[in-house]
C-alpha cells in the first residue's frame, strides 16, 4: 500500500498501477490520526530502519517536515524540518517520499516536491501570493523564477540518523 495524509484524511491505495490510477481503488482511512496542521500535507509510509511509520509533508513556511508514530492514528512526534524554501520565498509542494529509493533499510530516504515561484509567498509584507501567480505587477515582490527548476521536481535525499534515532 501507498499511505496518503492532507488536511487530516488518510487514505492509502495498492501500489500496483492499475490501483494507482482508478479513483475508485482509494480507500478512506477514517478515524486515523490527524498530522499537526503545521506539517501540512504530505505523504505516510513505514520505514523498517526507524521501525516506525514516517510522514513527510509541506507545512508552514514553505517548509518540509519529517515525523514518526508507532502507529498510523498516532500521536506523531519528532517533526522536523528537513528542508525550507522560506528564504527565497518560493515554494516546493506536494511532497511524497519515494520509499522505493530508500538505502541502508531506509536509513537513507529519498522525496521529491515540486519546485516553483509561481505558488510563492512574496518577498514583500501584505504582498499577495495571486500576484506571483498571475504575473500581475510584472512579478514585482515575488520570489525569481530560477530557469530550469521552474515547475520540476526536486529531489533530497536525506540520512535519519542525522536526525537522531526516531
Amino acid at each position: 500500500y501507498i499511505y496518503f495524509a492532507a488536511n487530516g484524511i488518510f487514505a492509502r491505495v495498492r501500489a500496483t498501477p492499475a490501483a494507482m490510477t482508478s479513483f475508485s481503488a482509494f480507500e478512506l482511512l477514517p478515524g486515523y490520526g490527524k498530522v499537526p496542521d503545521a506539517w501540512g500535507s504530505g505523504s505516510v509510509n513505514w520505514n523498517a530502519w526507524a521501525n516506525r511509520y514516517l510522514y513527510l509533508g509541506a507545512g508552514a513556511n514553505n517548509s518540509m517536515y519529517v515525523g514518526f508514530a508507532d502507529s498510523l492514528q498516532g500521536p506523531w512526534e519528532n517533526g522536523t524540518v528537513v528542508a525550507s524554501h522560506y528564504l527565497s520565498g518560493s515554494s516546493c509542494y506536494n511532497p511524497l517520499h519515494l520509499p522505493h529509493m530508500d538505502m541502508q533499510g531506509g536509513r537513507i530516504i529519498s522525496f521529491a516536491c515540486t519546485y516553483t515561484a509561481m505558488w510563492s509567498n512574496t518577498i514583500a509584507p501584505g504582498a499577495s501570493w495571486t500576484s506571483c501567480l498571475f504575473g500581475l505587477n510584472n512579478r514585482q515582490n515575488c520570489a525569481p523564477v530560477v530557469t530550469r527548476y521552474e515547475y520540476n521536481n526536486l529531489i533530497y535525499r536525506l540520512d535519519l540518523a542525522r536526525l537522531g534515532r526516531p
